[in-house]
């Protein structure tokens, strides 16, 4: 009896980023990062036209294909690090990145050697790519991973940088650092006393926070774990967000959401740390992608390649589950074959763990205040960024031209235990509120943070299925404009003290 081999557990899709200059091509010699899915629904399709031609004994005479046509979802459970590249991809933009370097598979790369107290780069940062990128400052905190002596891995202060150079106490000589070395700018860190807070602002009279990439609207956690790195009170520390209104100077920081009871504290003795990470808005700047399907299980192993492949995507979570995001594509062609585009490579998923909604899921709030504490009880939400695509279509063109961009619809809902009338007085009133959710990695300290600054809420009442259950309120809603410009923010933090 003949072997079957058609078995989608050997299914592998991978990805690489168009260049701007050159949507809808075959990417040269690609690296292909490889994403980790759980099902996919990419179709690579004719389009044909039954043919019109009378023929007298009645017969259809002929199925005329027309044209080609890409498209489809790929669906995946969120880890952190597995949905940055499509997250991209539909934002239209790019990340807001803080200062990093990285060996990128190279021993003694970008990052040559280091000393007792001293990291020391080969190269100075490369602005055009992910990697190497931004400017190291005295009093960055800095994550270290992947060196080889444990001692030059973990957070440090820097307390002078260069562009070929990074200071820090407690290193130990590394002559040529591991392929996997990586720096990774998270925060900063102020002297003792220096940075003080009010029940709206940090304050610092020492440090100019406009120099550390700070933007307005990006959220921030205040404090560290570490001794004397945090406030006293306790009501200081924790998420905030950098005011949408309010413009970040050399000496103060504003906040329009706080830590819950956050009021003045003068940091004595304590050298505070503020941490932050990369983000990302929706926007205006192109994006695509090359796809790559391989069914690995066939004898000859096949490649469907879709190109000019533009996106958008949904996050959802419902109780007790597992966090979910799918990605959904609209391409301008594809092709199948025995062998990949020449030159190909691959590069490995992240391998961090599986978020869950149960344990990884935290600080979600409404218009600022935490909804985890109750009384409306968050039973399921989901956020959703739409594109709109539309297919560009021309005579003399068997696939698409171009795949346009229309607005950056956001749009989402939230599935509530109906413990007060807050959300509903303001559905009834037309309020503009906000919503935002973390997203914690279960064994490393990173976390995703997505953010809906303004939304209104489009429809919801309490619903009154009968007899043993719950009265939940289903309040879908319409992300809008902020004063900045965006609908939604997509932050990524690489470690956070909890």
């Amino acid at each position: 009896m003949a072997t079957i081999q058609s078995d989608a557990n050997r299914s592998v899709v991978r990805l690489i980023e168009e260049p701007s200059t050159a949507f809808g091509a075959v990417v040269t010699t690609p690296a292909f990062k490889t994403l980790r899915i759980k099902s996919h629904g990419l179709v690579y399709k004719p389009l044909t036209k039954i043919t019109a031609e009378l023929a007298s004994d009645r017969n259809v005479t002929d199925l005329v294909r027309v044209g080609v046509e890409t498209s489809g979802p790929i669906n995946m459970e969120v880890a952190y690090q597995s949905v940055d590249d499509l997250v991209r991809q539909s934002m239209q933009a790019n990340w807001a990145f803080t200062p990093e370097r990285d060996n990128y598979g190279t021993a003694g790369g970008t990052i040559s050697a280091v000393s007792s107290t001293l990291y020391t780069f080969a190269t100075a940062p490369t602005p055009t790519t992910d990697q190497n990128v931004g400017t190291f400052l005295a009093a960055m905190l800095v994550y270290a991973t992947g060196f080889a002596v444990a001692g030059n891995n973990g957070l440090k202060v820097l307390t002078a940088a260069s562009a070929t150079t990074a200071t820090a106490a407690g290193l130990g000589t590394e002559a040529s650092p591991a392929a996997a070395a990586h720096l990774k700018v998270v925060g900063l860190q102020g002297a003792s006393a220096d940075i003080t807070a009010t029940a709206t602002t940090l304050l610092s009279t020492v440090l100019d926070f406009t120099t550390f990439g700070l933007a307005q609207g990006q959220w921030i956690y205040i404090g560290g774990t570490a001794a004397n790195t945090g406030f006293v009170t306790a009501a200081c520390n924790g998420w905030a967000r950098i005011s949408l209104t309010t413009a970040i100077t050399a000496h103060v920081i504003t906040l329009d959401i706080v830590p819950t009871g956050m009021t003045t504290d003068a940091g004595t003795s304590k050298t505070i740390q503020i941490f932050y990470g990369d983000y990302i808005r929706n926007g205006t700047t192109p994006q695509s992608a090359n796809i790559e399907v391989e069914y690995t299980d066939l004898a000859t192993p096949e490649y469907d390649v879709y190109i000019g492949t533009r996106w958008g995507f949904e996050l959802s979570a419902t109780e007790q589950n597992i966090l979910e995001f799918v990605a959904t594509m609209q391409g301008t062609n594809a092709s199948n074959g025995t062998s990949r585009t020449a030159g190909a490579s691959t590069v490995a998923a992240a391998t961090n763990s599986i978020m869950n909604t149960s344990s990884q899921i935290s600080q979600m709030r409404v218009n600022g205040t935490l909804v985890s504490a109750g009384p409306n009880f968050v039973k399921a939400f989901s956020v959703k960024l739409d594109d709109t695509l539309r297919r560009q279509k021309a005579i003399g063109s068997l696939g698409d031209l171009g795949i346009g961009l229309g607005r950056a619809v956001v749009t989402g809902k939230l599935d509530m235990y109906y413990g007060s009338n807050v959300v509903r007085t303001a559905i009834l009133a037309g309020t503009a509120m906000s919503f935002n959710a973390v997203l914690y990695d279960p064994t490393n300290a990173a976390a995703y943070h997505v953010d809906v600054p303004s939304l209104k809420w489009v429809d919801g009442s309490p619903s009154n299925p009968g007899i043993d259950s719950d009265r939940i309120l289903s309040a879908p809603f319409q992300g809008l404009k902020n004063s900045l410009g965006y609908a939604i923010q997509w932050s990524r933090y690489d470690y956070l003290p909890v």
